[in-house]
């Protein structure tokens, strides 16, 4: 069972790199029924492809579903809710993620954080462990709810965010599907 893990120059360090492999053999295992199993356990293995930033950036332009891998995230932003909170308006109950990346973000304790690839990607997976200053910790985790591929995804997605434009959108479009009557016998699509 062959396990591969693309990133950029600089989002894993063999401690991490070790910890996905590790995280990721238990999942594989587990979506196989296989936990425990003393054959396949030792025989999952893997390799981590580690690609300048213009190789990653061509590699993530690259999609099976026929749409970029940005794409992809966008349409799971929206199903997966996301944009509940983070839609940008002075409301919001999450941070603004529009333009965020590259940027130093403030967190509760302080600090401050580059947002970058394994940041993004740490705070979907972690969210208490990295509180943006001035909103509370409601978001929850999504370790073992999101794949790696809709990870990459969703990264992918708040990197290109530019505006909330889109955001805006799909949150109007859900509400607006919420709110929209429904007729007897009729099946709403």
């Amino acid at each position: 069972m062959p396990i591969q893990i693309i990133v950029p120059e600089g989002a894993l360090t063999p401690a991490t790199e070790a910890e996905a492999f590790r995280r990721l053999t238990d999942l594989l295992l587990r979506l196989h029924g296989l936990t425990g199993n003393r054959f396949m356990t030792p025989n999952v293995i893997g390799e981590v492809t580690v690609l300048t930033p213009d190789d990653y950036q061509k590699w993530t332009q690259e999609s099976t579903s026929g749409m970029s891998l940005a794409q992809n995230g966008e349409r799971l932003f929206a199903s997966m809710g996301c944009n509940a909170c983070h839609s940008g308006s002075a409301a919001a109950r999450g941070p603004n993620l529009a333009g965020v990346y590259g940027s130093k973000l403030q967190l509760t304790n302080g600090s401050q954080v580059l947002v970058n690839d394994a940041y993004l990607r740490d705070a979907i997976l972690n969210p208490s462990q990295h509180l943006t200053a001035g909103y509370a910790p409601i978001m929850p985790t999504y370790q073992g709810q999101i794949s790696e591929d809709g990870l990459i995804d969703l990264v992918e997605y708040i990197k290109s965010m530019q505006s909330n434009y889109r955001v805006q959108q799909t949150l109007t479009t859900s509400e607006s599907n919420q709110a929209a009557p429904t007729t007897p016998g009729v099946v709403k699509p």
